[in-house]
């Protein structure tokens, strides 16, 4: 079932069907609960004016990029507003492939470039707020933290990557969780298995960017740079265990973020 608010957008059976499809395949908890209510309108309105989903991924960049520009001016309004932004991306990054869905426009390269801007926005936004806090708190630990995060962020988005190159033709980063991920939740069991199932959400794009900004929302810029450390630390030694105990596939894996 679509949301209520698409009505008055007047949905053709073809486009409710799309976005009901949509939501089904929509995992994240942030995601279908508040991303989806704001991006499905918007890519409603854009799949009829013939927009292209990689010129709204171009877009999403700028978006992006802006988050760590405005975090690295070092001031409380700056940071703020840097993670404003950084959740903004986050929902404008379900856009492109809802137009591209909507539209029938998918394609391997299109996944390939919004993966390369999801991790570009991440890594511009962590570098961006590291420094940022660093001119704020003057306090060069922070400095330590920053790098540690972006070495374990570096090595986690490798290690997803390096699987997506050897055992599938696909460009989204959804296929890693479903082939991967997914997989080791029904074949573990215990406390290993539900520590993955859970866990997976913390590390899914539209979670840590909402609870980033409410974080910075409620004063505790600090602490992000710490929670990005812990948690892609912890993130890359899972994926490396089963990276190497997964079986390759060999197989196309469209993902659900699939755009051109």
């Amino acid at each position: 079932m679509i949301y209520k608010h698409l009505k008055w957008l007047s949905p053709t059976q073809a486009e409710v069907a799309k976005c009901s499809e949509i939501l089904t395949k929509t995992t994240g908890i942030v995601a279908r609960h508040l991303n989806k209510r704001i991006s499905l309108p918007i890519s409603l309105l854009l799949s009829r004016r013939g927009v292209r989903p990689n010129t709204i991924t171009y877009f999403n960049m700028l978006v992006g990029i802006l988050s760590g520009v405005l975090a690295s001016l070092g001031s409380t309004a700056g940071i703020l507003w840097g993670a404003i932004f950084f959740q903004l991306a986050s929902v404008l990054d379900g856009v492109d492939g809802e137009v591209a869905k909507l539209n029938g426009t998918a394609s391997q390269f299109g996944q390939w470039l919004d993966t390369i801007s999801d991790c570009m926005t991440y890594f511009v936004f962590l570098i961006g707020l590291t420094w940022g806090l660093y001119r704020h708190l003057g306090d060069p630990s922070v400095l330590i933290i920053g790098t540690l995060s972006l070495a374990s962020s570096v090595l986690f988005l490798c290690l997803m990557l390096i699987y997506l190159k050897k055992n599938s033709r696909s460009g989204s980063l959804v296929t890693f969780e479903k082939d991967v991920v997914n997989g080791a939740v029904k074949e573990e069991s215990g406390f290993f298995s539900h520590f993955i199932h859970y866990g997976r959400y913390l590390v899914k794009k539209d979670a840590f960017t909402f609870i980033f900004m409410m974080l910075a929302l409620l004063g505790y810029s600090e602490s992000i740079p710490y929670l990005a450390a812990v948690g892609t630390s912890v993130a890359s030694l899972l994926t490396l265990y089963l990276s190497l105990k997964k079986k390759p596939a060999f197989e196309l894996a469209e993902g659900t973020d699939a755009k051109s």
